[in-house]
C-alpha cells in the first residue's frame, strides 16, 4: 500500500499543489498504459460511505480539457428549473441552455510535474493548480459529462467518477490538497494515510467482487 510521505513523492512540493492517486486495475508494461477503469456498482456507496464513515454528494459536471488547463461545469441537481422544459427527463444540455441551473463555472490551468506507479495499483501524479476563474475557455481538446460521487475532507476527497458514455464502470481517485506553504503537516499526514488504508480496503472489496 502507498504510504504518502515526502520520501515516497520523490519531489519537491514547491510547485505541488495537488496529488491524484488513481487506483488502476491493469496496465501495460510495453506501452506503459493503465486500465483505471472498475465494473461500477450501486452498492459501492453505501460500502464506501460504511467504511469513510461520511455521507457522499453526488454532482453532474461537465469537463473541458485543453492544452494546460481545465474547464468544470457543475449543475446543481437539488436546484434544476423545469420551468421552460418540455422534456420528460431534463439532459445536461437542458441546463446548459437555462444557465440559472448552473451552480458553478471554474476554469484553471493545471500542468503535471510528475508521475509515479505504486505497488502495481496505484498511478500517483502530481500537478500544479492554477488561480481559479470562473470563465469559460476556448481551444477545446476533448469534453467529457461526468457523473461524480465525492467524499470531502477539508483538504482532500475521494471520489467514484462514471462517464456517462459508459456508466457501468467508474474510476476511483483520490485527491490531496497541499498547505498553502507547500508542505506536508504530521498531524495531517496522519489523516491521509489512515483515508488511503481504508480507500485501499475498499478498492481490494472492488476488485475481488469481479475477479
Amino acid at each position: 500500500m502507498f504510504i504518502l510521505n515526502e520520501d515516497t513523492i520523490k519531489t519537491s512540493l514547491t510547485n505541488i499543489n495537488l496529488i491524484s492517486l488513481s487506483y488502476y486495475s491493469s496496465k501495460s508494461d510495453v506501452l506503459n498504459m493503465y486500465d483505471t477503469n472498475f465494473a461500477f456498482d450501486e452498492n459501492y456507496i453505501p460500502l464506501i460511505t460504511s467504511v469513510l464513515e461520511l455521507e457522499p454528494k453526488i454532482i453532474h459536471t461537465k469537463k473541458y480539457i485543453n492544452v494546460d488547463r481545465e474547464t468544470i461545469i457543475t449543475i446543481d441537481n437539488n436546484k434544476r428549473n423545469h420551468s421552460n422544459s418540455t422534456l420528460a427527463f431534463p439532459s445536461f444540455f437542458h441546463d446548459m441552455k437555462f444557465t440559472n441551473n448552473i451552480q458553478s463555472i471554474q476554469s484553471y490551468s493545471k500542468k503535471l510535474m510528475n508521475t509515479l506507479d505504486s505497488n502495481n495499483d496505484t498511478l500517483i501524479r502530481m500537478y500544479q493548480l492554477g488561480a481559479k476563474e470562473g470563465r469559460f475557455h476556448k481551444s477545446i481538446l476533448n469534453e467529457e459529462e461526468l457523473l461524480i460521487f465525492i467524499w470531502n475532507w477539508d483538504f482532500a476527497n475521494f471520489q467514484i467518477i462514471i462517464n456517462k458514455k459508459t456508466p457501468n464502470e467508474c474510476n476511483l481517485q483520490l485527491n490531496i490538497y497541499t498547505t498553502e506553504e507547500n508542505t506536508f503537516i504530521s498531524s495531517k499526514l496522519e489523516i491521509i494515510n489512515s483515508i488511503i488504508e481504508k480507500i485501499n480496503k475498499i478498492k481490494n472489496e472492488i476488485v475481488s467482487r469481479y475477479t
